[in-house]
């Protein structure tokens, strides 16, 4: 308890951000991808530059998006890897979003379809939206979906500090303008949350409307991830990322028909134990051994991967990780949707 009062003391000092930020965020200390103007050779060289003019609209621009390869030089670009593999059927777009928020834009190039799904991936940590492409890419491509990737406050080429509550205000700003200006129906709208990512996902899932929620090696909290500090079913008012209290308390309120939840975690997850995914997945249902009456729930049953640890799911579980999720994808688009108690108990 030492630990948590020692946290808390600071949090009443108003001294919380300081101690939390270096503890929390770690971003690339090089971006994982550059933008070019169309006549330019080599990729703009500011990270903390506002990308457009006063008068340019926020929305997809005509930058290039160049990747690093292995040299760590940015000499990959994402149109000719595009044109190679998926002949023109998937384009990825650099977005500015408003708050001078750097995004890609995954979209297939095919007639609009009403029924096609957008998810908004929130990342992981030690990471940006550069080094996480051919994830993105891949998962767009496998699921048949449009997907929007976004970079915190300080990853990438953002400028700014990352903080909790800056997370927050950026993933509203994406989804506010995914549906105002993009033309994307909320009720088609996956949130993505990944590790730290799942922070930011289950804010706005407890805000807005959304179609569904994916909790990828997800947190409980900020402070269950130390090992030394015990797991109560609430955590102080301090504590940052309270997914479990959020959660609680969303589903707490009566005349709710909340979207589907699905949670994947790995058995053998190190830095985020494979408990936080079983304690998400008591809340949303209200019991520990995740019974519950018909009608009452928003858990898809969850996938916990035997032998899986924080960042392996999605690579040495291909497979199985593709196939899981379009089965979650195609659940979404029955109607009317089979009873999730009764998948649940079939599980």
């Amino acid at each position: 308890m030492s630990l948590i009062f020692c946290f808390g003391c600071i949090s009443l000092c108003g001294c919380r951000e300081c101690v939390v930020r270096p503890l929390t965020f770690y971003p690339p200390r090089q971006s994982g991808y550059g933008v070019i103007a169309p006549n330019e050779g080599a990729p703009l060289k500011c990270k903390k530059k506002r990308w457009r003019k006063n008068n340019d609209p926020y929305g997809p621009t005509k930058l290039i998006i160049m990747l690093r390869d292995d040299r760590k030089k940015l000499s990959i670009r994402v149109s000719d890897v595009l044109s190679l593999h998926c002949d023109g059927k998937l384009s990825c777009d650099h977005v500015l979003f408003p708050g001078d928020i750097n995004g890609f834009y995954f979209k297939h190039s095919t007639e609009v379809n009403p029924d096609r799904w957008t998810i908004i991936f929130s990342h992981g940590n030690s990471t940006d939206i550069g080094y996480s492409w051919i994830s993105y890419y891949y998962l767009a491509r496998h699921l048949k979906v449009d997907l929007i990737a976004y970079d915190y406050p300080g990853y990438g080429l953002n400028g700014g500090k990352p903080s909790e509550s800056n997370t927050y205000t950026t993933i509203r700003a994406v989804y506010d303008f995914a549906i105002s200006s993009m033309g994307i129906p909320p009720s088609n709208i996956i949130l993505y949350g990944q590790s730290i990512g799942s922070g930011p996902a289950v804010d706005l899932y407890t805000k807005v409307h959304v179609g569904g929620l994916i909790l990828h090696s997800a947190i409980g909290s900020g402070l269950r991830v130390y090992k030394s500090y015990e797991r109560p079913r609430r955590t102080p008012w301090f504590d940052l990322y309270r997914n479990v209290e959020k959660l609680s308390d969303y589903f707490a309120e009566a005349g709710k028909s909340p979207p589907p939840i699905f949670i994947i975690h790995g058995t053998d997850d190190e830095e985020v134990p494979y408990e936080h995914g079983m304690l998400l997945a008591e809340t949303i249902t209200g019991d520990k051994d995740r019974r519950c009456a018909p009608g009452t729930t928003a858990l898809y049953p969850p996938w916990w991967v035997k032998g899986g640890t924080h960042n392996d799911i999605e690579t040495r579980y291909r497979d199985q990780y593709y196939k899981r999720l379009k089965a979650y994808v195609r659940y979404l688009k029955m109607s009317p949707r089979p009873d999730l108690s009764t998948l649940l108990s079939s599980t």
